[in-house]
């Protein structure tokens, strides 16, 4: 009885691993950009959360409507630039109610991205 394999099993089997390893060589590229990507909308949902945190720690009634200057913040060396616009809530009466919406923007790989964020806030005492 022989013992190992015969050279057209030994072909086939290399060119196999040679397939495979080409197909998972290819797919890496795509899958850290797509990481890298959703790393850097996290980032940017943390500096959005840090902004509506900020303004709604000074209180409700130093909530003035309009647009506040741009702020910049560099995270992992990406450059985020935020604006926090307030305004009354569209379509409600009431005084006691502001929306504050939040845009960050952001470069990746020379496209510029961006993210909304939006809450309402009330002046509402029990």
């Amino acid at each position: 009885m022989r013992r190992g394999f015969t050279l057209s099993e030994t072909i086939l089997s290399f060119f196999l691993m040679t397939f495979v390893t080409l197909v998972v060589v290819n797919l890496l590229p795509g899958n850290l950009r797509a990481s890298r990507r959703a790393e850097l909308s996290l980032q940017a949902q943390s500096v959005a959360d840090e902004a509506l945190e900020q303004a709604r720690a000074g209180g409700f009634s130093k909530l003035a409507k309009g647009k506040q200057a741009p702020v910049e913040s560099m995270r992992n060396g990406t450059r985020y630039i935020r604006v926090l616009e307030i305004s009354e809530v569209a379509g409600q009466s009431f005084s006691n109610l502001k929306s504050l919406k939040v845009r960050v923007t952001w470069q990746f790989s020379a496209r510029p991205s961006e993210l909304v964020r939006e809450v309402w806030v009330s002046n509402v005492r029990s």
